[in-house]
């Protein structure tokens, strides 16, 4: 097993250069749950062995929700390996994993090839009827949670939160310019809230903030995630 202790360091290294860290084959080998804890990995891919029959077996569902909720609360992307078939997509899109590689999508090549016109299709369905089924759950972005107090709080996106991790402010970046500022949480919501009305209330917010994000908490008001109201207006013109 490798010196996590000296792997923490080269990955502080890398990440003070502006690299992303990934974390491969989750689930296999070395690649677990203590080093995701360790590492806190920008991208977790998924292993392949369980991706294969995730539609047929629960186990592997279950996995694969744990590990998305994980990447969910820690700011990173979870990838599921070895997409071969039909099913399988259909269910990880289901579960909410926001990025896929495999045959299914596409054989290796020297460069990148556009998916084909069936293929493309095939994920915009099920990326559709997975975020029709799951309300708001399917919207949610990562994000970074930070104390409130804290005096520098890092890069945007982020949240800054209270003592009982409630959400008391948000860290975002112009779009335009790229300006850091702090704004009020002016919306929240929960993950079986409707998206149409979600959006609505996004909307009907003062000018100033009706496009800032959305944040996600759950029962006990703790974040989950960021909804961008972009994406709450394609899953609702999708309806």
């Amino acid at each position: 097993m490798a010196d996590l202790t000296a792997v923490r360091g080269h990955v502080a290294a890398l990440r003070a250069r502006g690299a992303l860290v990934a974390l491969d084959d989750t689930g296999a080998g070395w690649s677990g749950l203590q080093q995701v804890a360790a590492l806190r990995p920008n991208l977790v891919t998924l292993d392949r062995s369980l991706v294969a029959g995730v539609d047929t077996d629960p186990v592997r569902q279950a996995i694969a929700e744990v590990l998305g909720a994980l990447t969910g609360r820690t700011d990173a992307w979870l990838l599921a390996q070895g997409v071969e078939t039909r099913g399988e997509l259909a269910a990880v899109a289901r579960l909410g994993v926001p990025l896929a590689q495999g045959w299914l999508l596409g054989r290796p090549a020297p460069g990148f090839a556009p998916l084909s016109a069936d293929v493309a299709d095939l994920v915009r369905s099920q990326v559709a009827r997975a975020r029709r089924a799951g309300g708001l759950a399917g919207l949610l972005r990562p994000v970074r949670q930070c104390d409130a107090t804290e005096p520098s709080p890092g890069l945007p996106p982020l949240v800054l939160v209270g003592p009982r991790g409630e959400p008391l402010a948000l860290r975002l970046a112009d779009p335009r310019t790229g300006e850091v500022h702090t704004a009020p949480v002016s919306l929240c919501a929960q993950p079986a809230d409707e998206v149409s009305e979600t959006l609505h209330r996004a909307l009907a917010r003062p000018p100033a903030h009706r496009f800032d994000p959305v944040v996600c908490t759950d029962a006990d008001g703790g974040v989950l995630g960021l909804l961008r109201v972009e994406d709450l207006a394609s899953a609702a013109s999708a309806r």
